[in-house]
């Protein structure tokens, strides 16, 4: 199910996590009719939704995430659970001339977020 597959509201659902607009606690609870979900934990599988590659992640997005978790706006562990699902779910992606530098960020976000941080 790729771009062209996604109903619109799934397609913005998704959009706005990616652009930290949504919590992962809140991306949870609107997909819970279309999900098993088992349990609140770190990670929420979105293959059943969408195993293509459909929403490219760029340094922006993860600007963004840092900008707003300096300010407060997201917690620690929210940018953790926010790095983390775009790592295991294969609806996101990164690719172009910061591929290398995206994936360096979220797996060092998802990792130890010490260091991005500061």
């Amino acid at each position: 199910m790729g771009l062209r597959q996604l109903n619109p509201p799934l397609l913005s659902l998704l959009q706005s996590f990616a652009s930290c607009e949504l919590s992962l606690d809140h991306l949870r609870e609107e997909l819970s009719p279309l999900l098993e979900i088992a349990d609140a934990g770190r990670l929420l599988n979105l293959d059943n939704l969408c195993s293509e590659p459909t929403i490219r992640i760029t340094r922006a997005h993860i600007e963004k995430a840092l900008a707003m978790r300096r300010g407060n706006a997201i917690s620690e562990n929210g940018l953790v659970d926010w790095a983390t699902t775009l790592l295991t779910n294969s609806v996101f992606y990164w690719d172009g001339e910061d591929a290398k530098t995206v994936s360096e960020w979220i797996n060092g976000i998802s990792l130890d977020l010490i260091p991005w941080v500061r």
